[in-house]
């Protein structure tokens, strides 16, 4: 009888934040944050020159600095000199119909499409495929 050769230990899928990432340049920095800040992929996030940090947008007057690239929870992470950091796209083609692609609850992603489009990040209204 023959033996199975291999195991499946997962599968990696491919999210729709990202419009165009086959014809596309997307450009990232890292910046700094507040400690204990919470960033999810996709979050909308504006730069605070008080504090040289960014942070989450939360009003439609906050402008759009970029859009973050990873999970971050600096609650329980620092990089190897103490310093608190998420890694961040500062240009690129987004999906505005993406679940991923968040601001805060009471605002709309497209409250943000000029100016984000100023910075050079563009959104694109990409409908999702049923597969």
């Amino acid at each position: 009888m023959a033996k199975q050769l291999y195991n499946r230990i997962g599968e990696i899928g491919v999210d729709d934040l990202l419009a165009d990432p086959q014809n596309h340049t997307y450009t990232v920095t890292d910046e700094q944050i507040a400690e204990g800040a919470k960033f999810t992929r996709g979050q909308l996030v504006t730069y605070d020159a008080s504090t040289n940090t960014v942070k989450a947008v939360t009003k439609a007057s906050d402008a759009p600095f970029g859009i973050v690239v990873d999970d971050v929870n600096c609650s329980e992470e620092a990089d190897e000199n103490g310093d608190l950091s998420v890694r961040v796209y500062v240009s690129g083609a987004f999906n505005a119909q993406s679940e991923l692609l968040t601001v805060s609850d009471s605002l709309d992603i497209n409250t943000f499409y000029v100016a984000l489009r100023d910075r050079g990040m563009i959104l694109r209204n990409r409908a999702l495929s049923a597969d």
